[in-house]
């Protein structure tokens, strides 16, 4: 006698979409600059949970991915001087748990980078490939958009309930890095 209870995956996702990166870059004597753009657009995220039943759509709505992601940034070097300044979009979306759904707000947030590289012509070796860099994600500091369950589906309120949606937001805020790094 075998017995196999191993699980079996019988459901069906359907997945479409598009991305498209596009990158510009411009040398001056005022330096190196770049700027470029991507972005993901999702046509089709329906699931079905057996091969013969009816599909679920689960795009734009909480805990999915949403339609329209993108990222955008403009670049800058000279003599070892870096700097990068990005934006980086997510669509407006549904919650679908209320009726009628309640439309959860866009998020845009910025990220700065500046950084400093000495690069392998310095003479002491101790500073010869060193990167120093400061790194600020979400520069505003927005929160993201606001999201809230019924009552109902956090078991009588017995479960805290997220302001957000995690899958498409990060409750961190403004993050400060200050970063050293050296090649040997």
């Amino acid at each position: 006698m075998i017995f196999d209870d191993r699980l079996t995956n019988i459901a069906k996702s359907r997945v479409s979409g598009a991305e498209l990166a596009v990158t510009y870059l411009y040398s001056s004597t005022y330096g190196d600059f770049s700027a470029s753009l991507s972005g993901d657009r999702q046509f089709h995220n329906d699931f079905e949970a057996i091969s013969s039943g009816p599909s679920t759509r689960l795009l734009n709505i909480v805990g999915e991915p949403t339609a329209w992601k993108a990222r955008g940034n403009v670049g800058w070097t000279k003599a070892g001087f870096q700097a990068t300044l990005a934006v980086n979009y997510a669509n407006r979306y549904e919650n679908v748990y209320f009726v009628p759904s309640e439309p959860v707000a866009s998020w845009t947030t910025t990220d700065l980078y500046l950084g400093y590289v000495t690069g392998d012509a310095d003479s002491s070796a101790l500073i010869r490939n060193v990167t120093l860099g400061l790194a600020i994600r979400n520069v505003t500091n927005a929160r993201p958009p606001k999201v809230l369950l019924p009552d109902a589906d956090l078991a009588g309120g017995l479960i805290p309930q997220l302001p957000y949606d995690p899958a498409n937001a990060s409750p961190t805020g403004r993050i400060i890095a200050l970063s050293l790094t050296k090649k040997w």
